[in-house]
């Protein structure tokens, strides 16, 4: 089966999720879809709109098609998502503290791998669930995806030094 390209487009997070959110990244294609991960530094968060995916790590295969996902910093992974019919995924960057703020446990557990949200962090696939269910378009699924966060940020934990340095290394 042949797989394209999608075509993938970045939107801004609200203001008020800066301290836990860099972007959205948004894939879209008609037809089955095959997208490369890039390493960026950040652990997605990430919502499977359209057909599931079969993630292709180096010397293994993630088949377990997650509606809901966490993707680790990649470090000698560059995995590749597959789906067999429409594909459509958006993913929310998290901000280097945005992981343990949110979920309040370090993020070095899913370096190089993903895990689905509902097996690690259950309540907060539930909240997504619910606020996700019967959206339509982009905007209206990133809406929702915020609402989802900003519950989670209700209860942010705070890692004041750890802050403090990642802004000094922006600054630098």
């Amino acid at each position: 089966m042949k797989h394209v390209i999608p075509h993938v487009r970045q939107f801004p997070a609200s203001p008020d999720l800066a301290p836990y959110v860099h972007r959205f990244m948004y894939g879209i294609s008609e037809h089955p879809g095959e997208l490369r991960i890039p390493p960026t530094g950040g652990v997605f968060l990430s919502y499977v709109v359209g057909s599931p995916l079969i993630v292709h790590f180096n010397a293994r295969v993630y088949d377990r098609k997650p509606s809901l996902f966490l993707g680790g910093q990649l470090y000698k992974e560059r995995p590749v998502l597959r789906s067999t019919g429409r594909f459509e995924l958006l993913g929310a960057e998290l901000t280097p503290t945005g992981y343990y703020k949110l979920f309040h446990q370090p993020a070095h557990r899913l370096t190089d791998s993903i895990a689905d949200l509902s097996e690690i962090h259950r309540d907060a696939a539930t909240q997504f669930e619910g606020h996700l269910k019967g959206t339509e378009g982009v905007a209206d699924t990133i809406a929702h995806f915020e609402r989802a966060l900003r519950q989670l940020a209700s209860t942010a934990t705070r890692a004041p030094i750890v802050e403090a340095i990642v802004d000094d290394i922006h600054v630098c």
